[in-house]
């Protein structure tokens, strides 16, 4: 006799499981998964002071992990931050973090807008050059060295 207040109990705990299960597998039925190798692009720097790289394009409506380090000597230091060039709006989106700046985030066309430094001091920098590039900029007053890699 004691297992009907159980089995009472226990039913609707059941039926409640496989009723969330189903749900759960229903909700996941319009994601599509595409498994692809990813593109890397490694681009190394040696810029003077008061430079700039070439432009580094983006794909468009693609989210793009940057990965920054310079190597100089005294002023070694990292960043990494996830871009995404928005064609609907014009913009340059980005989120991150490095050793100057802590974590960053923001949203710019606007050439020269700082989007994050990848050196000890700040001085290096990767900077929007246009809607869908940037540029590795030099204003440490010193030759610098590093590598900036793309993942997407």
């Amino acid at each position: 006799m004691k297992r009907e207040p159980l089995l009472r109990f226990a039913s609707p705990l059941i039926a409640a499981v496989a009723v969330s299960i189903g749900f759960s597998a229903a909700a996941r039925a319009g994601e599509t998964y595409t498994t692809k190798n990813p593109t890397e692009v490694i681009i190394t720097y040696h810029l003077l002071n008061a430079a700039s790289s070439k432009p580094i394009k983006l794909p468009k409506d693609t989210p793009v992990l940057v990965l920054g380090d310079e190597t100089a000597f005294g002023d070694a230091a990292i960043g990494q931050v996830t871009i995404h060039s928005d064609t609907i709006e014009g913009l340059l989106q980005w989120v991150g973090q490095s050793f100057f700046d802590g974590p960053v985030a923001g949203s710019n066309s606007l050439a020269g807008t700082e989007i994050i430094s990848i050196d000890h001091m700040g001085k290096v920098q990767l900077q929007i050059e246009t809607p869908d590039s940037f540029i590795i900029n030099n204003s440490s007053g010193q030759a610098v060295t590093g590598t900036v890699k793309l993942i997407y």
